[in-house]
């Protein structure tokens, strides 16, 4: 974010924080600062173990498309101005020049500007526009390559006394080229419109290409994505895959940004990709459900290995997390029975026998089938 409006430095939320690199073991990593706003005033909860432990030694990049906020009204006053391209959602690369347009009614001494945001509202980049016939107009707009995840296009009428007379705004997503070879940064989980609870644990992960000083950082803002409330770095060992947990205050309820980032803000190799993702409180009807953390989807494992399956649960039923893994053919390889603790973090290591090898589903419940609060969450990953 060109951030750091309000940050605020207090006490320490614990982080869980591992980084899959070409090595096939996950390294334990030293974090380098912790702190965490004196909103979460509750007992620090115990961080969930960093365990050394064979991973995935191919992780496929996910395709994902963030489900965006819905766009405001289109006009303050009237309906002067609108953006008709791109579509709401458009994914538009960084590094790029994209063309955005619509249509326009402006008066002789209007001021008429295009600006792309981040999640914050913080302009990145503003448009050179052309006016066109029949109240048309065109912009080209240069995408910056530090800031990924949930953005905005902007489209603003204003008086000669800087009142704004209409708008339109466009949700978009800022994403990374897929032949990108060189600095980047990249958030697959949480997405946008993802649901957390207060009190818990909010899972992380992603790939980070060239990460400076192979440091990383995690952090949760609110308030527009205006203060930060928890935050954690680590040290990686290098380029590649990475999760985190961190814990959300439990008095935070409603929007907020999740961040991760690396470098220093506003230089040339500052990397940040966010999104905005909603809040709800512990005791809400909704705030309940289960994820897979570790395999990632579509992960390649090793066999003849024990695997570390580990994850979320929010507001489970019960302290019993269930864990098995089924082979394509109906074979269980394996299962077993874990605890959940106050914070939602469970755990459980499997092992994988030789002979067991091709596509296979991990899948994870709380609960009994057919009652109100019974959760499941299941990936498919691939055995080698």
């Amino acid at each position: 974010m060109l951030l750091l409006r309000k940050e605020l430095y207090f006490l320490l939320l614990p982080l869980f924080f591992i980084a899959c690199t070409e090595s096939e073991e996950l390294p334990t990593l030293i974090p380098t600062a912790e702190f965490q706003s004196t909103l979460a005033k509750s007992v620090t909860p115990d961080s969930p173990r960093v365990t050394s432990t064979p991973l995935a030694t191919t992780i496929p990049l996910p395709s994902v498309t963030p489900v965006l906020p819905t766009a405001e009204a289109t006009s303050v006053i009237g309906s002067g101005v609108n953006i008709t391209t791109p579509n709401e959602g458009t994914e538009l690369l960084l590094s790029s020049e994209v063309i955005v347009g619509g249509l326009v009614h402006l008066g002789t001494e209007d001021d008429f500007s295009v600006t792309l945001h981040d999640a914050s509202g913080t302009e990145l980049a503003r448009g050179n526009i052309q006016l066109n016939d029949f109240n048309s107009w065109q912009a080209t707009i240069t995408v910056p390559d530090s800031i990924g995840g949930t953005g905005e296009i902007r489209a603003i009428v204003r008086d000669t006394a800087g009142n704004v007379i209409a708008l339109d705004n466009q949700p978009i997503v800022l994403a990374m080229s897929k032949d990108d070879t060189g600095r980047y940064l990249e958030l697959y989980r949480p997405n946008s419109g993802y649901s957390a609870v207060a009190g818990y644990y909010l899972f992380f992960d992603g790939r980070a290409q060239f990460p400076v000083n192979n440091l990383l950082s995690i952090s949760v803002w609110n308030e527009n994505c205006s203060v930060q409330i928890a935050r954690q770095s680590y040290r990686l060992k290098g380029s590649g895959y990475w999760q985190g947990f961190v814990v959300i205050p439990s008095e935070t309820v409603g929007e907020i940004c999740a961040v991760a980032s690396f470098g220093e803000p506003e230089t040339e190799d500052w990397r940040e990709a966010q999104v905005k993702i909603n809040v709800l409180p512990s005791d809400d009807e909704a705030a309940k459900g289960i994820l897979i953390g570790n395999p990632p989807p579509n992960a390649t494992i090793a066999g003849r290995k024990s695997l570390l399956v580990y994850g979320t649960a929010f507001n489970a039923p019960t302290d019993a997390i269930s864990v098995s893994i089924l082979l394509e053919n109906g074979r269980l390889i394996n299962e077993g029975v874990t605890s959940v603790d106050k914070n939602g973090y469970w755990e459980l290591e499997l092992f994988i026998p030789s002979d067991a090898t091709g596509i296979a589903q991990i899948k994870v419940i709380a609960g009994e089938f057919g009652e109100d609060n019974y959760l499941e969450d299941e990936t498919m990953v691939t055995i080698d």
